[in-house]
């Protein structure tokens, strides 16, 4: 299977129809990426569709918008198309993800021949004769630094510019797309984090903890930071906003979970504020809305300073009337000073979504249904409703108005589907074009044959 990696910023559909098995004599032979044909599509502010690329694949992951391109992983091969025009460039499967365009190159993990885990990263020419596969290229291979392990690099590297940045074992890289010599230093520790590049500082860090920021001009670590709740080791989230970089790190103590949020100069390392007991939930402007098990609460980024806090989780309703936040981080989203955030309406159960202002917490508007928000700029992409059955749709996506509440258009996916669709796997902002990226492909088979 090829996997892939959340990046865009534009409006993409795609359709196609699959059979995920063939039912013979001896019963069910299992296609993992079953053939099938779909589409991606650009929409306008207002949902209008401006332009519509067939896509013969299938996937469950989102697609990504690298600088004037949107790249789709598909099971069968990666997808590179022109995100103005919609031109598909080309489908590749020598690769196992596509992270990212430089150089005239789509790079991604090398993929895996005859069962073998990818080993390297490759750069596949955008343009080629009959937009498919052939020679050309380049392939990187790093083996690791100090206990490292082959395919490091490929699980972190970013492209930055005309340079691709990563790190395998000890030992952070950077290395030119066009080719030539690269640079390289070594780290205190093994991260496992995909790199973030602000201006000349990469950022990363590793299970133990250690978040490093390097200075990729002068390639020297520039400072390293650990978190102040103890544990033996930590899943570690990074949010890179301006030049300053919030850290989630949550982790297991000896007697029990732990979790942190802080924030730090993406310059020299400072740290800005820490929380413990918190975690970041989403950041817009100058505000990061962060959650614990009781409360969410908005502060300013540069301080930590808070501006509202509200009661969340059962039993609290009066932060807003009737309804009981959900409290885990990551479901909200934010647009244009808004943060969507799910809840439940305690006097029918049902759920509903709640916008509020990013800066005072106060209610703007309500609506109802489950909807799974996701930014896209000026609008919240969710699940439409249907109210003739009182329940969110499994076919059609919507764009809510974020000081309102109101919905601005609706779009139905056409593709096979298993379940509801999830907008923040399917809808992505293209701030750039002022266009919203909408896929529409069929899922992936799960389980055996059906």
């Amino acid at each position: 299977m090829r996997g892939a990696h959340w990046r865009v910023a534009a409006a993409v559909v795609v359709t196609a129809a699959l059979s995920a098995c063939v039912n013979g004599p001896g019963g069910c032979d299992f296609d993992p990426c079953p053939p099938g044909k779909g589409s991606v599509a650009a929409l306008d502010t207002q949902g209008a569709e401006r332009w519509r690329t067939s896509i013969s694949d299938r996937s469950d992951d989102p697609p990504t918008v690298s600088g004037n391109y949107v790249i789709v992983d598909g099971c069968r091969a990666v997808h590179v198309l022109d995100a103005a025009t919609g031109r598909l460039l080309v489908s590749t499967e020598e690769l196992a993800d596509g992270v990212g365009v430089a150089g005239g190159l789509v790079w991604g993990a090398d993929a895996a021949e005859d069962g073998e885990p990818a080993r390297g990263v490759r750069g596949v020419p955008l343009e080629r004769e009959g937009g498919t596969g052939g020679n050309g290229g380049r392939t990187i291979e790093h083996l690791g630094g100090s206990n490292g392990e082959s395919g490091d690099f490929a699980r972190t590297f970013t492209v930055s510019g005309d340079d691709l940045v990563g790190t395998h074992g000890d030992v952070l890289s950077v290395d030119p797309a066009a080719g030539g010599p690269g640079r390289w230093v070594q780290l205190p520790a093994r991260p496992t984090q995909r790199v973030l590049v602000l201006g000349d500082r990469a950022v990363t860090a590793s299970p133990d903890g250690s978040v490093v920021g390097v200075d990729t001009a002068a390639m020297r670590l520039a400072w390293r930071v650990v978190p102040e709740a103890v544990s033996r080791s930590y899943a570690l989230r990074l949010k890179a906003v301006g030049d300053t970089v919030v850290v989630t790190a949550l982790g297991q103590s000896a007697a029990d979970e732990v979790s942190e949020v802080f924030a730090v100069s993406a310059g020299d390392g400072r740290v800005l504020w820490r929380r413990r007991g918190w975690e970041l939930a989403v950041v817009e402007g100058a505000v990061a809305v962060l959650m614990s098990p009781t409360t969410v609460a908005g502060v300013e980024l540069a301080t930590g300073r808070e501006l509202w806090a509200r009661r969340v989780g059962p039993g609290y309703v009066d932060s807003y009337p009737d309804a009981q936040l959900v409290t885990r981080a990551g479901t909200q989203a934010v647009a244009a000073g808004v943060v969507a955030l799910p809840a439940r309406d305690v006097r029918g159960q049902q759920h509903i979504l709640v916008g509020a202002d990013v800066r005072t917490g106060r209610e703007l508007w309500r609506v109802d249904g489950e909807r799974q928000p996701v930014g896209l700029d000026d609008s919240f992409g969710v699940t439409a409703r249907d109210e003739t059955r009182a329940q969110d749709s499994r076919a059609w996506l919507a764009a809510l108005d974020p000081r309102t509440g109101k919905q601005v258009w609706t779009t139905q996916l056409r593709a096979d589907r298993f379940s509801y669709a999830r907008p923040a796997a399917q809808l992505a902002a293209d701030p750039a074009r002022s266009q919203t990226l909408l896929l529409d492909l069929p899922q992936l088979p799960h389980g055996g044959c059906f």
